[in-house]
């Protein structure tokens, strides 16, 4: 089963996917954070919900560290592997401690493309795990379609 969490008129979807987290026990995963420099956001961290550890995920081309190893590109930012490798690490040391209650954000353009966390969230609902998903309400349906076209 999939959950989308998106955001509303009293939360941003990371404030939603952070409370929804704390609500629910025995849950793993993590959030994307917003970097903000120069009054812009020029990227994002990949977030471990259960730990608070952060790494990079996401930078404009312009903002990027000096020993960036990139993923690869969508849009206006380059993604690193390094951000990929962590997300990989979260789900799998969660599925593997028999955690069923999995967050992944975000889930977009990248993952209606098989890209980015696809082969993440096919791999917690072959697992059986409640998913969480973090998204641009836009989105839901067609991730809907693609990751659970039963329902």
């Amino acid at each position: 089963m999939i959950h989308y969490i998106y955001k509303d008129s009293e939360h941003s979807r990371e404030e939603a996917l952070k409370e929804r987290f704390n609500e629910t026990p025995d849950a793993a995963g993590f959030y994307s954070r917003k970097i903000p420099q120069e009054g812009r956001r020029i990227g994002y961290d990949l977030v471990d919900l259960d730990s608070g550890k952060a790494v990079p995920l996401a930078r404009e081309p312009e903002f990027l560290p000096e020993e960036w190893q990139e993923a690869l590109t969508h849009g206006h930012f380059s993604f690193s592997a390094e951000g990929f490798e962590a997300a990989e690490r979260i789900i799998s040391a969660a599925l593997e401690k028999e955690i069923k209650q999995i967050f992944i954000d975000e889930a977009g353009k990248l993952e209606l493309q098989e890209q980015g966390y696809a082969p993440l969230i096919r791999k917690a609902l072959a697992a059986g795990a409640e998913l969480y998903l973090g998204c641009r309400k836009i989105n839901a349906e067609p991730l809907r379609e693609l990751f659970a076209p039963e329902g």
